[in-house]
């Protein structure tokens, strides 16, 4: 469909948009590749899983051959041989909503019932602080044919130009085994949110007048 000058001039004028571009790097841990059929351990202040920093513990990057990924051929195990966290930060603009959007399982190797992690993301302030759990009771949890993820879905509204996401494990310590991340991703909710300035307004009545003058010119020259 085709839109005339005019009506994109006004369309710009009336509904100028503003997009905070967040993004997370290597949201699905696919960076360093690990061995096939293999887990690597990363420790405490670690930043060699790229974009990521663990801030406590241990953790597991865990190729698909041991357990399936969600999406891609790794995924990560906050449970290495200690309960551990990982953290990432980002650029935001403050008032603009975001959303944060994961997959998570259990360790399909040591599986066992209540894996838990906690969800922060801070800036100024907490924006989101929630807790995830995979159960595995019944029967119906994860096994490594079948990793029974979960989609998880938040949304916070940023107070900071920088915002920080962190996993924590809740898992006992000597537990060997735990929440498994895959996917993870942070975009703008895609609002208006921006409103036309007194010169901009202006600047549309002269654009509209001026269209207005030429078409009475070309009128008094045909007749």
């Amino acid at each position: 469909m085709k839109i005339g000058l005019g009506a994109a001039v006004v369309a710009v004028l009336l509904f100028g948009t503003s997009v905070a571009q967040a993004q997370i790097v290597n949201g699905g841990f696919e960076v360093p590749v690990i061995a096939s059929n293999s887990a690597q351990q990363f420790n405490a202040g670690s930043a060699a899983i790229v974009g990521w920093t663990v801030q406590s513990g241990s953790v597991d990057l865990v190729d698909t051959g041991l357990f399936a990924a969600f999406q891609g051929k790794q995924s990560l195990d906050l449970d290495g041989l200690s309960p551990g966290s990982i953290s990432q930060s980002f650029a935001t603009i403050a008032g603009q909503t975001y959303n944060l959007d994961f997959a998570y399982a259990n360790n399909g190797i040591t599986p066992f019932a209540g894996y838990s992690a906690n969800v922060n993301v801070t800036g100024g302030g907490t924006l989101l602080n929630t807790t995830i759990s995979h159960n595995t009771s019944g029967g119906a949890g994860a096994s490594l044919a079948q990793m029974d993820y979960v989609l998880f879905h938040g949304l916070f509204v940023a107070d900071s130009a920088a915002s920080t996401i962190l996993f924590s494990s809740l898992d006992p310590a000597g537990q060997n085994g735990g929440i498994v991340l895959d996917a993870v991703s942070i975009t703008p909710a895609v609002a208006i949110t921006a409103t036309p300035e007194f010169g901009s307004v202006f600047s549309l009545g002269g654009l509209l007048a001026a269209g207005g003058f030429g078409f009475w010119a070309r009128r008094r020259r045909s007749r």
